[in-house]
């Protein structure tokens, strides 16, 4: 019981997530841009603004659903009451989203939002 708290405990968040691909961008950003400019394949494979901007709105998108995640796995007897606050708050998140033109990710926040409804 007490190993099963540790691992939920320990679950990486999605600013942890996020901050360490942030570190992982600036530490190897750099080199991975040299290697770029000689290398075609690996220009074609390194994410560029766009790339970055989906990364950005997919982390935004699934924050909550992580969250809810974390509320629920730490009650072993979750009640349809807890379950039911989640899934409205999750809907009530994506359908900021759903309809946003400006976000990247709106296609799978409309999905998802659908699937709750």
């Amino acid at each position: 019981r007490s190993l099963m708290s540790y691992i939920k405990s320990s679950h990486p968040t999605i600013n942890n997530l996020k901050k360490l691909y942030e570190m992982k961008v600036e530490k190897n950003g750099i080199s991975l841009t040299m290697l770029a400019a000689d290398d075609q394949i690996v220009h074609q494979k390194c994410p560029d603004e766009h790339d970055h901007a989906n990364i950005d709105d997919t982390m935004v998108l699934l924050e909550p659903i992580e969250c809810a995640t974390r509320l629920l796995s730490a009650s072993s007897y979750p009640t349809h009451g807890d379950v039911r606050f989640v899934f409205l708050g999750i809907q009530d998140h994506l359908s900021r989203y759903k309809d946003d033109t400006n976000f990247s990710q709106k296609q799978v926040a409309n999905a998802i939002y659908q699937k709750l409804d």
